[in-house]
């Protein structure tokens, strides 16, 4: 690996196990023999982001200009570009992708259902980043799943329990949870099902007055309270301080009968 010279790794191994757009992963073994994956980016790609974005940068300024639709005064398209290009540049720096995998990790530290992989801060930089190797099955790999004895159920409320928490307790969440960057194994307790979480490129963090809202909200939305779900709504920014509380709290009403009812006793079934 270029970025720490031939010395830095025992073995490595050139043909990836994993590809995608803005870099790929390869399997290393450390000096001190311990088994790392390493993302390494591809080349040129910040020249060509910047390339690009000039050109999108001048589309902005033009919709801006330009657009006449009525629901313009809604939206920013500078706002729209600059958003997209501070994320887009956010994803190819490794080293801030390593803060957010040991801030996350550092989050789910007391929990044992729940692994993220350990960063080595020595063998990353701003294109490469050196990570435990941490094996699973794809979250949505169900027969595999099967295979391992792992029950369904069990899985699908860890699942829900982890978001809970990045959520309503910590507020910092992963924002790119599909299954290729969430897996499964049976290193829990017990041998018990354990998620794997990779990939922390696209992380956020929610306001303290945001998440007590949110806190809010799903404790309203437990006890049926259509009064309280408005207040929380409203609470988190969701709905302006002057809206039609008598309507809106009879559609509050409305969409909580129809989520008890498909609930059932408890039950979920398909929406």
């Amino acid at each position: 690996c270029e970025d720490f010279g031939d010395e830095a790794f025992a073995s490595f191994e050139r043909k990836p196990i994993a590809a995608a757009s803005l870099g790929q992963v390869h399997l290393a073994t450390t000096r001190d023999g311990k088994q790392v994956c390493i993302k390494v980016q591809r080349e040129g790609l910040r020249e060509l982001f910047k390339a690009d974005l000039q050109n999108l940068r001048l589309l902005a300024e033009m919709l801006r200009r330009l657009d006449r639709t009525p629901d313009s005064l809604l939206r920013d398209w500078r706002e729209i570009f600059e958003s997209n290009a501070k994320i887009i540049y956010e994803e190819i720096d490794y080293s801030l992708e390593a803060r957010n995998a040991k801030r996350f990790r550092d989050q789910f530290a007391d929990e044992a259902w729940v692994k993220v992989p350990e960063v080595y801060a020595n063998l990353t930089s701003a294109r490469v980043l050196t990570m435990e190797f941490v094996p699973g099955v794809k979250i949505n790999n169900v027969q595999k799943i099967d295979e391992l004895g792992i029950d369904r159920a069990d899985l699908a409320r860890l699942s829900g329990e982890s978001f809970m928490l990045q959520l309503m307790r910590h507020g910092y969440f992963h924002c790119d949870p599909h299954p290729g960057n969430i897996a499964v194994d049976q290193g829990g307790p017990g041998g018990s099902a354990r998620l794997i979480y990779y990939d922390f490129g696209m992380m956020d963090e929610l306001s303290e007055t945001f998440r007590r809202a949110l806190v809010n909200g799903f404790f309203a939305l437990y006890e049926g309270d259509a009064r309280q779900i408005v207040d929380a709504l409203v609470e988190g920014g969701l709905l302006g301080g002057r809206v039609d509380r008598i309507s809106t709290e009879a559609i509050a009403r409305y969409f909580l009968g129809s989520f008890r009812e498909r609930l059932g006793l408890g039950r979920a079934s398909p929406m």
